[in-house]
């Protein structure tokens, strides 16, 4: 059983990617963009980006504890298996709690080329 809040999809991430689909190429034009998703939770988010916005690499994040990343491995190995173009979608673990604990800086994980373009969460 999961014990955060990582099973969920919120509203207000529909209404994200409606805006960000809709706005695409007045934020970002034809350049590829690298795109990182923040406590990305069942992934639904960074994955339609992945899918609906073409030249974008999206990297989900989230934390193993509560088992919000088995969750998010999951969903993301259930929708490449149902052959949506997901190519450009990995996952890396990356817990804010971490930080916290020892008021460190948090090491996000690096783009394949270039720099994150856009933070979402």
């Amino acid at each position: 059983a999961m014990s955060t809040t990582g099973g969920s999809t919120w509203d207000a991430a529909f209404r994200l990617a409606d805006f960000l689909e809709l706005e695409w190429e007045n934020l970002r034009g034809d350049k590829a963009t690298n795109v990182l998703e923040l406590g990305a939770g069942t992934g639904w988010l960074g994955m339609t980006l992945a899918h609906n916005v073409e030249s974008s690499t999206v990297c989900l994040t989230e934390q193993a504890d509560g088992g919000a990343m088995d969750w998010l491995q999951q969903n993301l190995a259930e929708n490449v298996a149902a052959q949506l173009p997901l190519r450009s979608v990995r996952t890396e673990e990356l817990d804010w709690n971490a930080w916290e604990a020892d008021h460190s800086k948090v090491d996000l994980p690096h783009p394949r080329a270039g720099n994150w373009d856009l933070l979402i969460g």
